[in-house]
């Protein structure tokens, strides 16, 4: 046991450690910025004041080099910012545009000449796959503009197909998820402002992301550092938009129609001459700005999508749906009941089936007729290849606020909200399930933030997130036609 005297002593130790190491964030997801300051002869230069600022919300943190000419920003939000230095004697020096990103360093080495002539230099910033001289890591960053015009076609527009443009990696084979250097899919780790955005149940992105939400996206696939943990695979950064001094809005509706599309063979063989049904809209708008200048701002987005469909002759699926034959439709009318069911369950059931004898007069051919078993009665059922209603409805909401307390204090708050109604009816066309393949998924993401900056070598980031998923799987979905058989 350790005495008193050894006590102070460990003290004194830790305390020197912590003055002597170096600003340490966990899971970055703002940047820094440093370098060092000389003279036209090398020489360094030491107390130059050096100013960044933030060019959207125009506020403004300070930094003194020290005695090696070296100064530094850290728990900076990725943006275009100004940098301007300035010391007694020498010429002041603005430069006008640099672009911080998540989890980079940027290194602006400035020289100054003597005299009292200001001097402005532009720095054009060119997009691509970085080579960060201060980290070996492989990563490809995507800020938001690039963003909303890469074309992304999946039904959803989730900014994670993005992940496919970033070194190593690749499309997993058999699904819609990515896979960073050969490894599984369920091997990547999904992030939000920092905060986790991973599936409950499997690794893969819990929430979307709409290419209008964020300020930038990162990938990174090698040699990321140790913040970046939890899973061996991509770690996927999302970083939310904020407001501005200047108010900014826009709105949206994409749209696809089955009358620009043709008839597909298949459909063609099973004697369906039209296309079926496929209406989606994705339409929504974002607006942010400022509450109060300089100080607090906002960002909201909405969207809805809504999708009305009859799948095609296969129904989307890998084989095409199994039904009962009309004499399989009698049969059930009679069946008993099974482990755990109640008349009233069954009858619900039952009467979610009853669309079935309006669409057999649609059916040229029963495909494959078999038997299954039903509480121990043998209902005859068959394939068909028909046109079933199949409707979705999303909604997608973020919200985020961000003040600045003091000169040292910034707080944020940030709500992500992802909605989804599916009915999946055609997945409920198939026996032997005790509930409803029918979802409501309802995912929430709070997230909170401060950061507090005690001086250039010392700040602290507090960050607190609640998410909740809530996956609904009723037995009997009123608001759709869903056939539950046990």
């Amino acid at each position: 046991m350790l005495n008193i005297r050894e006590w102070k002593l460990f003290a004194v130790l830790a305390l020197a450690l912590l003055c002597a190491t170096p600003v340490v964030e966990a899971q970055l997801v703002r940047g820094f910025v440093s370098g060092t300051v000389t003279d036209t002869t090398n020489a360094i230069l030491a107390g130059v004041q050096v100013t960044l600022t933030n060019k959207g919300t125009n506020i403004s943190r300070d930094s003194v080099t020290n005695d090696v000419g070296f100064y530094r920003f850290a728990a900076v939000e990725p943006g275009e910012y100004s940098i301007e230095f300035k010391l007694g004697g020498f010429e002041s020096h603005k430069v006008e545009s640099i672009t911080v990103n998540t989890a980079q360093e940027v290194v602006v080495n400035q020289s100054l000449a003597p005299g009292g002539v200001t001097t402005e230099v532009s720095i054009v910033d060119t997009p691509g796959v970085t080579l960060d001289k201060t980290m070996a890591t492989i990563e490809r960053t995507f800020p938001g503009r690039v963003v909303t015009e890469l074309p992304i076609t999946m039904n959803t527009r989730d900014v994670t197909r993005l992940a496919l443009l970033a070194p190593t990696v690749s499309r997993a084979p058999g699904s819609n998820e990515f896979s960073a250097n050969g490894q599984r899919a369920r091997n990547n780790n999904f992030t939000i402002d920092g905060v986790d955005n991973n599936d409950l149940s499997v690794t893969v992105d819990s929430s979307r992301v709409l290419p209008e939400a964020v300020q930038e996206v990162q990938v990174q696939t090698t040699a990321y550092q140790a913040e970046f943990g939890r899973n061996s695979g991509a770690q996927f950064s999302a970083i939310t938009k904020a407001g501005t001094n200047q108010y900014h809005g826009e709105g949206w509706d994409y749209y696809r129609g089955n009358w620009m599309e043709p008839v597909s063979l298949l459909n063609k063989r099973a004697g369906i001459n039209d296309t079926p049904r496929f209406v989606q809209n994705q339409f929504g708008g974002d607006i942010g700005g400022p509450i109060l200048k300089e100080r607090t701002f906002f960002f909201g987005l909405l969207e809805f999508n809504r999708r009305r469909e009859a799948a095609d002759a296969r129904n989307g699926a890998t084989t095409p749906p199994v039904v009962p034959t009309p004499a399989g439709y009698a049969a059930l009318q009679t069946a008993p009941l099974g482990p755990g069911q109640t008349a009233a369950s069954r009858q619900a059931v039952l009467q979610a089936m009853s669309f079935l004898p309006s669409i057999y007069s649609q059916v040229k051919n029963f495909d494959n007729p078999t038997t299954t078993t039903v509480n121990g009665v043998s209902i005859q059922t068959a394939s068909i290849r028909l046109p079933i209603a199949n409707p979705f409805n999303f909604v997608y909401n973020v919200a985020r606020v961000d003040h600045k307390i003091s000169d040292s204090d910034n707080i944020t708050y940030r709500y992500h909200l992802d909605k989804r109604d599916q009915p999946n009816v055609q997945s409920n066309l198939q026996f032997g399930t005790l509930w409803s393949a029918a979802q409501t998924v309802f995912r929430q993401n709070h997230a909170i933030s401060e950061t507090h900056v005690f001086g250039p070598r010392l700040l602290n980031e507090a960050r607190v997130a609640y998410v909740r998923s809530n996956l609904d799987f009723p037995e009997n979905d009123p608001k759709s036609s869903t056939v539950i058989i046990t």
